[in-house]
């Protein structure tokens, strides 16, 4: 009878432990919907994001399933949507942020997004790219690092850093109590109706340098392609058609590296930044890495209001950037 009873407990151990997993999750999945609900109608954003399914972990992953973003006209998804390594308090913020297959209604990435990125490699398109965020902020040493890693299939892989100091505009996007810092206009034209809230508390955040690490999976081959099919125009006297047209795409690469050094505007390059630009296009597959310091501290805000009142046609003095 006593082994009959000690195999009755050993095979309903795990059933009670999947029972108590399943609990615990369901409390910590409402607990974190509910969480989030609060955090988005504080800052005005409950119309702007929606989610089907929200699912969390007793450990503290939090997981949203079919995210659903809009502002203003337009409007991206995202299959997936996880939260982890969670924790503020007075003297830190951190997490952790990965959305997966990012796309539009015609499930693409958006042009909204990356428009720019999608025209440089001549393609109308590209399927659902990935996006990573990891924020370490230290509110007593007053600095942050946000590193980054951005999936673009079949164009390149993007990832790095932005530390920044002045931050302590970002207690105010996790603060329970407490009323978040007010909007103020920016010149003219002021930072966007009610959603300026956000944005008006990290108006003050100042970068302090920057980095970008970029891997081909498949831009600099088609761009190339693209310019020797369309915009180097070879001399079909000579033999070898495609020899001589590498050789013309090569010249136009050691100009490009010359461009870059006599161009002068936001960004101060460097011999070797110039240089290391050219190999990466030169070659499919390479990787690139920059790094970008600003030789004044500007704050956030201000560099929005430069960018506002640039698009309108203004003139505007912009702060200088080194790149090496």
């Amino acid at each position: 009878m006593k082994n009959m009873n000690r195999k009755t407990i050993w095979a309903a151990l795990p059933i009670a432990l999947v029972l108590l997993w399943f609990m615990a999750s369901w409390y910590a999945s409402n607990k974190a919907e509910r969480s989030l609900e609060e955090l988005l109608q504080k800052h005005h954003l409950q119309s702007h994001v929606h989610w089907e399914k929200v699912k969390a972990s007793p450990f503290g992953t939090v997981t949203l399933k079919d995210v659903r973003f809009s502002f203003m006209n337009d409007a991206f998804f995202a299959k997936k949507m996880e939260l982890s390594n969670y924790k503020s308090n007075e003297n830190k913020l951190s997490f952790k942020l990965v959305l997966s297959k990012i796309q539009n209604n015609q499930g693409v990435t958006p042009d909204e997004l990356f428009g720019s990125l999608i025209a440089m490699t001549g393609r109308a398109t590209i399927a659902p790219s990935d996006l990573m965020l990891e924020l370490d902020a230290n509110f007593k040493k007053d600095s942050s690092a946000l590193s980054y890693a951005l999936d673009l299939p079949e164009v390149a892989d993007f990832a790095g850093q932005i530390h920044a100091t002045k931050i302590v505009g970002l207690k105010a996007l996790t603060q329970s109590k407490g009323a978040v810092r007010q909007a103020e206009p920016v010149g003219m034209f002021g930072i966007m109706s009610t959603q300026a809230l956000t944005l008006a508390s990290l108006a003050d955040i100042v970068p302090t340098a920057a980095t970008l690490e970029v891997k081909d999976k498949g831009a600099v081959e088609r761009v190339s392609t693209l310019m020797k099919r369309y915009l180097l125009v070879p001399d079909t006297t000579v033999g070898n058609l495609d020899k001589h047209q590498d050789a013309i795409f090569r010249q136009e690469l050691a100009q490009l590296q010359e461009a870059c050094l006599r161009e002068t505007s936001v960004i101060q390059k460097t011999k070797s930044s110039c240089k290391n630009l050219g190999a990466f296009l030169g070659k499919p597959g390479k990787k690139l890495e920059l790094v970008f310091t600003p030789t004044e501290q500007v704050p956030i805000g201000n560099l929005i209001q430069a960018f506002f009142m640039w698009g309108f046609g203004a003139k505007v003095s912009w702060p200088m950037i080194e790149m090496k």
